[in-house]
């Protein structure tokens, strides 16, 4: 016959088990900067590193900067956003380009690379979209 102690020993063994992340990595904001003297930083993905290998969720509608700074601007972000996707290390990826920004990368951890990297981009990366919705009429 179990003791109360020994229930609780039990449930707390499941939550420990259940509640631990499968997945520990780092992640990081990628941002483009329309002009390098200005600080302007305007977030157009995210990253995630794990096990050395580089994990990226960016914008797929740039219509946004075409609204904001004219054509050559949206193709200049299309082009850095084809770069990066082709990217396989942090390293590699903060030699690009002048135009690029990434943050420090900071600790997160999920069930999986792409949960991780839909949370972090979610919580970071304004919707063009949405942005449009409200601000260009």
């Amino acid at each position: 016959m179990n003791t109360i102690l020994d229930t609780l020993t039990q449930l707390s063994d499941k939550t420990s088990r259940t509640n631990t992340p499968k997945i520990n990595a780092k992640w990081f904001e990628i941002g483009f900067k329309p002009d390098i003297a200005s600080m302007q930083i305007i977030t157009i993905g995210t990253g995630v590193i794990y096990q050395n290998q580089l994990f990226t969720k960016l914008l797929t509608d740039t219509k946004l900067f075409e609204l904001l700074y004219g054509a050559a601007a949206k193709e200049n972000v299309n082009f850095l956003i084809n770069l990066i996707s082709k990217v396989s290390s942090y390293a590699d990826l903060k030699q690009l380009s002048r135009n690029l920004f990434l943050s420090k990368p900071k600790f997160i951890a999920g069930e999986t690379i792409n949960e991780m990297l839909d949370r972090s981009f979610n919580s970071v990366v304004t919707s063009p979209t949405k942005f449009g919705q409200i601000y260009i009429r």
